[in-house]
């Protein structure tokens, strides 16, 4: 299938938009804002890790917001500066009928501080079904500009994807059997922090779970959790780990369910 790679540049006047009515509030995650990952949700970079973007439908509203955590610092290979800010430049590759704006003025998001990039619209009949590769370009300011995007193999790896799919489609009204979906309150992972030892809790009540993976913030897989059936709590551990923000996925018969944890 013939991909159509629609570009979307806006000048800075067609992006000076605050927080508007209908855009969610810019209220992140706790791990991610203690973490140091980037960008939340991560890009999909194989089959489990990545949050990535959903679906699209045609003549369907969509909507996903973003969140971007600037650094303090930014290691250009050579040197370590301060960071500035992250000036949001364009989203490019969007399908026609969805659009970006910001949660700041001129998309200009200050050093570790937390920015919304909010993803909107309902698109048209005048695209074609396909996989819209997103890419965000942005200009980092440390004393000097530099050019980046997001996705990025050093600051975010994998990738952004919109797959879009026509009205009317199956996929526009189910749920795939293993959707990967955020943490339910009858899951419960503590503390976080975690030091050497994470607990996992599941509700007697609830379907058993059948494998617990643990990856870092690149997509690798660092660890793989010994369980059978697991009902109720066990403590795993992880001392083992480096400091630094994992993600891990707990999988039923049903679905796969992801929970974000610092190790300190």
């Amino acid at each position: 299938m013939k991909r159509f790679l629609t570009f979307f540049i806006f000048l800075p006047s067609m992006i000076t938009i605050c927080l508007a009515q209908d855009n969610p509030a810019c209220d992140p995650d706790t791990a991610f804002v203690n973490s140091d990952a980037i960008v939340d949700p991560l890009p999909y970079v194989n089959d489990t890790l990545g949050e990535g973007l959903p679906d699209a439908c045609v003549n369907t509203p969509y909507s996903k917001t973003i969140f971007v955590h600037p650094p303090a610092m930014f290691n250009t290979g050579v040197l370590i500066l301060p960071v500035n800010s992250f000036q949001i430049d364009s989203v490019i590759n969007l399908p026609e009928g969805i659009s970006y704006t910001c949660s700041t003025e001129d998309c200009l998001f200050k050093a570790d501080s937390v920015s919304c990039i909010y993803l909107s619209g309902t698109p048209t009949a005048e695209n074609t079904e396909d996989v819209y590769e997103l890419k965000i370009f942005i200009t980092i300011n440390a004393g000097i500009a530099f050019q980046a995007t997001f996705p990025d193999p050093a600051l975010a790896p994998g990738e952004y994807n919109i797959a879009l799919h026509p009205e009317g489609d199956p996929a526009c009204g189910t749920v795939p059997v293993l959707d990967i979906e955020p943490t339910p309150d009858w899951i419960s992972l503590y503390p976080n922090p975690i030091g050497d030892f994470l607990n996992i809790e599941i509700s007697a009540d609830r379907v058993p779970v059948s494998n617990i993976r643990i990856w870092d913030q690149s997509g690798l897989l660092v660890k793989e959790l010994p369980v059978d059936g697991l009902s109720g709590l066990q403590q795993f551990y992880l001392g083992e780990l480096p400091a630094g923000f994992y993600i891990s996925t707990i999988q039923t018969k049903e679905k796969v369910y992801r929970s974000k944890f610092i190790k300190s």
